[in-house]
């Protein structure tokens, strides 16, 4: 089972593998119905949240972003930057900014079709549910 969490509301939702048992999502995808099949569905912000409300699929609207984006909106907060520059033991020494060049899709970039961010949490011991989801 895996949980998902919209980045904007903070809203969870949970999703497990709903195909018969015996079938291998892994060589032929998840089937259609199967809540593994699109996680961006099973996940709905609450009409009170900012959160994109328009009728489409979330995921399909994110992939089809070009990327490319030159700016970001929140370049000395960015948390995708903050996560870059935590992955060095001394940024700073070794050259890497202070602050988000850009170049990322993300919420609130201008010209990106991403509307929100979802955090995927896969439980201790369940990497199999990893390729499942990916497939």
């Amino acid at each position: 089972m895996l949980t998902l969490s919209c980045g904007g509301c903070a809203t969870i939702a949970y999703a497990d593998c709903q195909c018969p048992e015996g079938y291998d999502p892994h060589t032929s995808g998840h089937l259609p119905g199967c809540q593994m099949a699109n996680l961006d569905a099973q996940l709905v912000c609450p009409d009170t949240s900012d959160c994109c409300k328009e009728d489409h699929d979330h995921g399909v609207a994110a992939n089809a972003c070009e990327g490319g984006h030159t700016t970001c909106p929140t370049p000395a907060s960015c948390a995708l930057w903050a996560n870059v520059r935590s992955h060095y033991a001394d940024p700073d020494a070794e050259g890497v900014p202070v602050s988000c060049p850009g170049g990322h899709c993300g919420l609130g970039v201008p010209g990106c079709t991403v509307c929100r961010p979802i955090t995927i949490i896969v439980p201790p011991g369940h990497v199999g549910a990893i390729k499942r989801a990916a497939a």
